[in-house]
């Protein structure tokens, strides 16, 4: 399954104009038991960027990139399924970050 498939059945897609105007909204207003997804548009192929804090979900989001992007909301779980190192590097970049998180007990 590729990642598009994987964020369409998997994801919540996000209207860009909840965070249009601010990018840590998308953060500030997360269930714990999910992380925001971009889907980011680079041309020749995309990428799935997991936002695992509001950094990194500003710096996706960044109204100066003229990448084509969509925003999708995945339980944490399903993630960890999907990610390369599975659910413990999610973890552990998680707990890099100081990310308050709920779910991943198989791997935590």
């Amino acid at each position: 399954m590729g990642k598009e498939q994987f964020l369409q059945e998997h994801g919540t897609l996000v209207n860009p104009l909840d965070y249009d105007k601010d990018a840590s909204r998308v953060w500030a207003t997360r269930q714990l038991n999910e992380l925001p997804v971009v889907l980011v548009d680079n041309g020749p192929f995309t990428a799935a960027a997991i936002g695992y804090c509001e950094k990194e979900v500003v710096d996706f989001l960044d109204p100066d990139d003229p990448r084509s992007r969509v925003l999708y909301m995945v339980n944490v779980d399903d993630i960890a399924l999907a990610c390369d190192g599975g659910g413990a590097a999610l973890v552990s970049w998680l707990k890099r970050a100081g990310t308050e998180f709920e779910g991943l007990e198989t791997f935590n």
